[in-house]
């Protein structure tokens, strides 16, 4: 049995288990069922994860257009219900194919945990020679205390493995990733690109650092 038999079977699961709970009236029981789904939803999001996991690192790097890469990672967002600003330069960042998906998981990790996100802003700036690229949102940001937790693997039951996995896929090409928002304004995230790590194809000056 492959990884791809358990999750249709999961799905199977899942949606019996939402039948049922159209057809229970009985407040016992539908706690019951919605643990149930709870608890199959988590296997999923493991399983997932490990498929994720493990195409890390599996090709090559390659140079990625930031916002061609942004495009594609919010395409499946609902302009009506969530708005994305991206102001980007036509810059490239050398990272992992799996790139994308860091920008997916950081904007579905927000809308998910952020309570009433309805706003994304993407920009780029820069801290010395280094690239930062930044994602802000306008939902309750995090904790001074969870800056930090929300990217190791052990905080998974709160966050989901998303924030784990971008970290890792960064961190092949040298990029380093952290949150800085203020708390109850929003959550704001920032990669750090190593001046070797980003470059400039079209010749766009603001894809390069300020003159001093």
């Amino acid at each position: 049995m492959t990884r791809h038999d358990i999750l249709n079977q999961l799905t199977v699961l899942i949606g019996y288990l939402e039948l049922s709970r159209q057809d229970i009236s009985d407040p016992g029981m539908l706690t019951y069922i919605d643990k149930e789904k709870k608890a199959a939803d988590m296997i999923r999001s493991q399983i997932l994860f490990t498929r994720d996991y493990q195409n890390i690192g599996v090709y090559s790097p390659q140079w990625h257009n930031i916002a061609e890469t942004v495009s594609l990672a919010t395409a499946s967002i609902d302009p009506s219900q969530i708005i994305i600003r991206a102001n980007l330069p036509q810059t490239e960042v050398y990272a992992d194919p799996l790139l994308e998906k860091v920008f997916f998981n950081l904007i579905d990790n927000s809308i998910r945990h952020g309570e009433h996100v309805t706003e994304f802003v993407v920009r780029c700036d820069y801290e010395g020679d280094d690239l930062q690229i930044i994602i802000e949102d306008n939902g309750v940001g995090v904790p001074e205390t969870e800056k930090e937790k929300i990217f190791r693997r052990e905080y998974f039951k709160n966050t989901g493995f998303g924030l784990f996995l971008s970290r890792e896929i960064l961190a092949i090409t040298n990029m380093t990733i952290h949150e800085n928002g203020t708390p109850g304004k929003g959550a704001r995230f920032v990669i750090q690109v190593p001046r070797a790590g980003y470059r400039n194809p079209l010749g766009d000056p603001a894809s390069e650092p300020a003159k001093k």
